[in-house]
C-alpha cells in the first residue's frame, strides 16, 4: 500500500517527467490508440481532466499495468 506521501512524490516525479519527455500523446482517442498498440510507458492525468473523458484511458493502462500518474502543477 503507498502511502499519502509516497503517492504525492510520485505525482511530482510525473510532473518533472512531462517536462522532459521527448514524444507526449495528447489527447482521448490518441492515447487510447497508443495504449492499444502498446507503446506507452506512462499516462499522466492532468489536474483539470474530465472523468468522463479519462475513464477508457485509465482503465486500459491498468489493465496494460501502465503506471499512471497525475499532473498537480501547471
Amino acid at each position: 500500500m503507498v502511502n499519502g506521501l509516497d503517492a504525492l512524490e510520485d505525482m511530482q516525479m510525473s510532473n518533472e517527467k512531462v517536462k522532459q519527455t521527448s514524444e507526449i500523446i495528447i489527447g482521448t482517442k490518441q492515447t487510447v490508440t497508443a495504449l492499444k498498440s502498446g507503446i506507452v510507458q506512462e499516462v499522466i492525468v492532468a489536474k483539470d481532466a474530465n472523468d468522463r473523458m479519462t475513464e477508457q484511458i485509465v482503465h486500459l493502462a491498468l489493465k496494460e499495468g501502465i503506471r499512471i500518474g497525475l499532473q498537480i502543477h501547471d
